[in-house]
């Protein structure tokens, strides 16, 4: 209004300086939430990386273990680390006979690690397609592939205890239920003794 009174000029002196105060407050709390957020979402990633085994696979799956029988058929299979780096050339296609023994070989870096740690189900093919007797490798449960297929790197870990704990570690898949009570069983009541006199 181009009107300015001496009070109403000391009232807008006298709001200004009690606004400086939650006007902090309020900047306070943003930062707060900014910092929870990105804490959070730091803390999700741990537990959810790129490239996690789907929760349906992890599943116990009662029951008799399937046999993997049949040749291993990889089609078109490629695999890539992170940043694009290309561990197996895309188009890499062959038939592999179970029934025999075999060696791939290559030289550091050929690919032949990721290959195997592929068939492992260790690593999942970035594409294509790998299949065992005509079941697809990469959607078998780990209950079946943990029991079915035995790897054995060259910088294999051994983990604390005996040499028969890590050979059977593969096959911890599932709980150990306790055997039933069978129903003819009964167990008979405790008797006390009488003390002898």
């Amino acid at each position: 209004m181009g009107d300015l009174s001496l009070g109403a000029l000391v009232a807008v002196l006298a709001a200004y300086k009690d606004l400086s105060s939650p006007w902090k407050e309020l900047l306070d709390y943003y930062q707060q939430t900014k910092d929870a957020r990105i804490k959070y979402d730091q803390l999700a990633e741990q537990f959810q990386p790129a490239g996690m085994t789907d929760a349906s696979l992890q599943r116990f799956e009662q029951g008799p273990v399937p046999a993997l029988a049949g040749p291993i058929v990889a089609t078109n299979v490629a695999l890539e680390e992170e940043g694009g780096i290309k561990v197996l050339e895309e188009g890499a296609t062959v038939t592999i006979d179970t029934t025999q023994r075999i060696s791939i070989v290559g030289p550091p870096g050929s690919g032949r690690a990721g290959f195997l740690r592929l068939l492992a189900r260790l690593l999942t093919p970035t594409s294509g397609s790998l299949a065992v007797g005509g079941r697809n490798l990469v959607t078998l449960p780990e209950s079946v592939v943990g029991r079915r297929i035995a790897f054995i790197d060259q910088t294999a870990h051994l983990s604390s205890g005996t040499i028969r704990d890590n050979l059977y570690y593969g096959l911890k898949h599932g709980p150990v239920w306790p055997k039933p009570v069978p129903r003819h069983c009964t167990l008979a009541p405790s008797r006390s003794r009488r003390p002898s006199s």
